[in-house]
């Protein structure tokens, strides 16, 4: 049989985003007087509102069938308040009895509009993850089940209207892909098709019988926008008027309120409506909040609640003001059935008081003495601001990798005077003394560094010698005050002025060595993410006859850095060996690149911790499908993989520990070639003579040994920095708090004036602006010093003293 493409109907390409004003409910020409509605699923969602549709055109009577007496019940109660003209009948049953659903059409009488919309589905997981008997209930009840009550419907005397309508409630997941409902989109859009094909089949003019499907779309243009709005003038109101409770019942119940410096001078998420209101009740800066609409992903918009395609929220973009100063921050809504609440508030602090960054129109002359207003030269003026002849730093940053320079700059565009020192020759040398063959694994758009991004042409991963030298041009550039070929030699800090006194011993351009003691309010530690190298003690190190024997840092372990080296030493023609002590979470550099990042830095932040892992162990998930093959090999070659804490993957794992993960650009391959080598899940007991022994007592040969093992926590390094005294009153760095928050890095450390701060670029870009606020806060008395959390001093003041404490609930 031939067919036209044009003989049956068919989905539209695009979804109409306005209603019609021809089947509106109150349109005079519809008229449910004397009609009988069937819905099946029609206590809630999309089925209550077909429900209530039917219901404002007057229907004399209306029949749900579900499953749940209480929602029945409930929905009898919503239908009789707004409508009472019209009979409410309730039904108990599942769509796949099919005998059920006859007896009870027989005993409500053919239907004039028989609506189905019951339906159901499999957890959104990936699909090796569903079990058959959720796939096969997904087709049997979604497909069979509509059909075999399309059949006895079809099979029913006219109704008194002499036609028949059957309306099929489809799903947008019908035809989109969405990675994950592999049972529920694809059984949708089967019965979607054979409605289409009974509609041509059974007519109106032929059989008195309508069929149609119907797609649930929300208006995506105007309806985010007002239910944002509503939201958010509701939120101000009670902020304004301090009713909490009032805010509190704007917030799910399970909600989050993620606040980075906004209503207090510290990193705090909230969990639970009701612990806002005590939240709030400690800390009530922030005084009004305004949507933001100057991009289409920045207005109010309908869309996933993460990047798994569930479930549908609205989400959009803040400003707020605080009596702090002001920020950005971004909203998400959640429909749960008893309407629009907030899900997550993300507020993060952008500029304190009138203090803006000297950018666009706030940038400097150029020419001029910023005091005198006097024509000097340029690079007069910046030698003698780089070597604080006649002045303290306000900040003395220890380390000018990246941390240190974009930490650097956030201060310097604040107006804190600060000089960065660091022991290498040149800036940049943190990088070109690494491994040979080293390129960043994450791309460029992660990488970029505040207020100078890469050109558009910068390769997607990174160089280490290329990263070098722009290191050493944004510092030049960004004119900060560094101080290279410089240690620390000692520091002691005065709880009377509140000040540290720094001895520094800094090798000059013609070789000779200076001592200089400078008195600076704040040390900020960013000698690296990490501490010193972890080496293990084996017995017999001092015994081994080999060419080599080193730390990683230097150049046995299997993080980012072992998989590079181990694929460095093969390319050059050794026979390489990996031992592997426990598990490694391992993804492709290509299944993170597809990853969107538009607007990365407040989307990825303003993710609550709680949600933000639960989300990344469906991107593991993912993942783990993308990289199935690589995986399959690792395995096969007896390189065990896990996937990271909880199952949440690799981020979540870099974020709690550090290591323990590979972003793989070809090691992984090697292994699973056999061309690396494994040693797995055997300690080592001895460093012999020419090798190594195990605990299962094999023994391996080696020329050279690299211990990839890792680096101690940061407070290893501070004992060096600081001292045993200062380092003995922080806390441990990285790992996350109770509440999801880092701990101790990038906020009080518990010693005042001493900041930990370090990371990946994304983490340095993001916590760099939140460093520099609170230190300018303490600087100006707008934040007060406490051993815990911050909180806003009404109208600022002198410099707080040590002892000066706020305690928050």
């Amino acid at each position: 049989m031939s067919c036209s493409p044009d003989m049956f109907p068919h989905p539209v390409k695009t979804y109409r985003s306005t209603p019609y004003d021809r089947i509106a409910p109150r349109n005079a020409t519809f008229d449910g007087a004397g009609k009988t509605v069937v819905i099946t699923g029609g206590a809630t969602g999309v089925g209550l509102s077909v429900a209530n549709s039917f219901a404002e055109a007057e229907t004399s009577r209306i029949v749900i069938i579900s499953r749940s007496a209480t929602s029945q019940q409930k929905a009898r109660v919503e239908l009789q308040n707004r409508h009472p003209k019209t009979k409410v009948e309730l039904f108990q049953g599942s769509i796949d009895n099919i005998y059920r659903i006859k007896e009870i059409l027989n005993q409500v009488g053919t239907p004039d509009v028989l609506v189905l919309s019951a339906a159901t589905s499999h957890k959104h997981v990936p699909t090796i993850q569903i079990p058959d008997d959720e796939m096969e209930e997904n087709w049997n009840i979604n497909v069979l089940a509509q059909y075999k009550i399309v059949m006895a419907h079809l099979a029913m005397p006219k109704p008194a209207g002499a036609q028949k309508t059957i309306v099929n409630v489809s799903s947008a997941c019908g035809q989109l892909i969405v990675p994950g409902l592999t049972g529920y989109g694809p059984s949708k859009a089967a019965f979607t098709q054979m409605v289409s094909h009974l509609a041509a089949e059974y007519t109106p003019e032929k059989d008195g019988v309508r069929m149609l499907n119907f797609h649930p779309v929300r208006d995506k243009n105007a309806d985010a926008d007002k239910i944002a709005t509503i939201v958010v003038d509701t939120l101000d109101t009670c902020l304004a008027k301090e009713d909490y409770e009032g805010v509190s019942r704007l917030v799910l119940k399970d909600g989050h309120w993620r606040d980075h410096l906004a209503s207090s001078l510290d990193f705090r998420t909230v969990k639970g409506a009701s612990n806002v209101i005590f939240f709030l009740q400690d800390n009530s800066a922030v005084e009004e909040i305004i949507i933001e609409r100057d991009t289409d992903f920045r207005k109010p918009h309908f869309g996933p609640l993460n990047l798994n395609g569930d479930p549908e929220n609205i989400t959009f973009h803040v400003s707020f003001r605080a009596s702090h100063g002001t920020g950005r921050g971004v909203f998400r809504l959640l429909d749960e059935g008893t309407g629009w609440v907030i899900s997550t508030v993300f507020l993060s602090l952008q500029e304190l008081g009138g203090d803006q960054e000297p950018e666009g129109t706030k940038r400097p002359d150029g020419p001029f003495d910023d005091e005198e207003k006097k024509i000097r030269n340029w690079q007069d003026r910046r030698t003698e601001a780089n070597e604080f002849k006649e002045r303290d730093p306000a900040a003395l940053v220890v380390g000018a990798g990246q941390a240190g320079l974009m930490a650097s700059a956030r201060l310097k565009m604040l107006g804190v005077d600060t000089l960065a020192i660091d022991t290498n020759d040149r800036v940049g040398e943190n990088w070109r003394r690494r491994y040979h063959s080293l390129v960043l694994h994450d791309p460029v758009y992660f990488d970029q560094m505040p207020y100078m991004p890469f050109p558009k042409s910068w390769p997607l991963y990174t160089p280490k010698d290329k990263l070098a030298d722009w290191s050493e041009a944004y510092a030049s550039t960004l004119e900060l005050n560094i101080w290279t070929k410089t240690k620390l030699v000692s520091s002691q800090w005065d709880k009377g002025e509140s000040k540290w006194t720094v001895e520094l011993e800094r090798t000059q351009s013609d070789g000779k060595t200076e001592k200089r003691t400078i008195r600076p309010w704040h040390i900020v530690q960013c000698t690296g993410h990490s501490g010193k190298k972890l080496v293990p003690e084996i017995k017999g190190m001092d015994s081994f006859k080999g060419d080599v024997l080193c730390h990683s840092s230097d150049y046995t372990g299997v993080s980012q850095e072992g998989h590079d080296i181990y694929r460095d030493y093969y390319e050059h023609g050794y026979a390489v060996k990996m031992v592997q002590r426990s598990s490694t979470c391992v993804v492709t550099s290509s299944s993170i690149t597809n990853v969107g990042l538009a607007d990365a830095d407040l989307w990825l932040w303003g993710m609550p911790p709680e949600l933000f892992k639960a989300q990344q162990s469906k991107v593991s998930g993912l993942q783990k499908d993308t990289d199935s093959e690589i995986l399959k090999g690792l395995e096969k070659a007896g390189f065990k993989c896990d996937d990271g804490t909880d199952d949440s993957g690799l981020f979540v794992k870099y974020l709690q520990r550090s290591g323990g993960y590979y972003i793989d650009v070809g090691a992984s391959q090697m292994i699973a070639d056999g061309k690396i080598k494994v040693k797995h899940g055997q300690e080592i007991t001895e460093i012999t003579a020419h090798g190594l022994s195990f605990a299962d007592g094999t023994s391996l040969e080696a020329d050279e040994i690299v211990f990839a093992t890792g680096y101690q926590n940061m407070r290893s390094q501070a004992r060096i920095t600081v001292g045993d005294e200062v380092t003995d009153r922080v806390g441990d760095v990285r790992g996350l708090d109770k509440e999801g928050e880092f701990r101790t890095i990038y906020r009080r450390s518990g010693h005042p004036g001493f900041w930990f701060f370090g990371g990946n670029f994304p983490l340095c870009r993001y916590y760099s602006r939140l460093l520099a606020l609170q230190i300018k806060a303490i600087d100006t008395g707008v934040g007060a010093r406490e051993s815990g959390h911050y909180k806003v001093r009404e109208g600022g003041g002198s410099k707080p003293s040590d002892d000066e404490v706020l305690v928050l609930n």
